[in-house]
């Protein structure tokens, strides 16, 4: 009995030593994000960035802790999108070495985002993201610029779409529109203004907090079409922000 008592003992004082190590990966996420599960913690304390599909635009990872990211989550709410995607990453924050300019540098070069990878999950292979770019208007704003651009992105017919990106310090915003419908074979799949992309990026602590959100409202042939187009917007916009976040590393 007393070799058991003992026993229990010690395991239950080494159990007390390890609960701390344990707790020690989810306290480094920053309180701006909320909502994650214990592996998506676990995943970007580890430095990998997080692809999460989202069910309703309350259940946004980031908390509208600014006016920045409440801007986000009221825009998203409003469109009351069916597909909405989110990745996030953490990126450690390298003082003097400009990773925010970098980034605004690739968001408002346009004509670099053609030939950006795209993986095809239905067609099992890769495909430029977008084939064309075409910028029809480029006008400054405070601390950034907003753009307008003719492009096409398979299987789409060609769209326009706006882009706009303002720096701040040791942060950036970027919000992107379609302007015109994107068509499938002459069928309306979004309508004007019904697919939106967000990117925030802030420093807090030792870390750039890398927030993208990609949130679409499209007709899906009353879900009969839901399962192929989740898997092409989701691969979509994890493209894209997956390419843009490589840009800060």
């Amino acid at each position: 009995m007393k070799k058991s008592s003992a026993f229990l003992l010690a395991l239950a004082a080494f159990s007390l030593i390890l609960m701390p190590v344990a707790a020690q990966a989810p306290a480094a996420i920053p309180a701006m994000l909320v909502g994650l599960s214990a592996k998506e913690a676990e995943s970007l304390a580890r430095g990998e960035a997080v692809i999460r599909e989202v069910k309703s635009p309350s259940s946004l990872g980031l908390a509208g802790f600014d006016a920045e990211a409440t801007a986000i989550r009221k825009e998203i709410a409003a469109l009351n999108p069916n597909y909405l995607t989110e990745v996030i990453a953490l990126i450690p924050y390298k003082t003097g070495t400009g990773q925010v300019d970098k980034l605004a540098a690739a968001l408002s070069n346009l004509e670099g985002y053609v030939g950006i990878p795209y993986w095809s999950v239905q067609m099992q292979k890769t495909y430029d993201l977008f084939d064309k770019m075409t910028i029809l208007t480029k006008k400054p704003m405070p601390g950034g610029a907003y753009l307008e651009a003719d492009q096409h992105m398979k299987p789409f017919e060609d769209y326009k779409a706006s882009y706009e990106y303002r720096l701040g310090v040791e942060m950036l915003t970027f919000r992107s529109v379609n302007l015109s419908p994107l068509s499938y074979k002459g069928l309306r799949s979004v309508s004007p203004g019904g697919m939106k992309w967000f990117l925030y990026v802030f420093h807090s602590g030792d870390y750039l907090v890398y927030y993208g959100a990609g949130a679409v409202k499209a007709f899906d042939m009353l879900g009969l079409i839901r399962d192929r187009l989740k898997v092409s917007f989701i691969g979509r916009v994890s493209a894209f922000f997956d390419h843009m976040y490589a840009r800060l590393k």
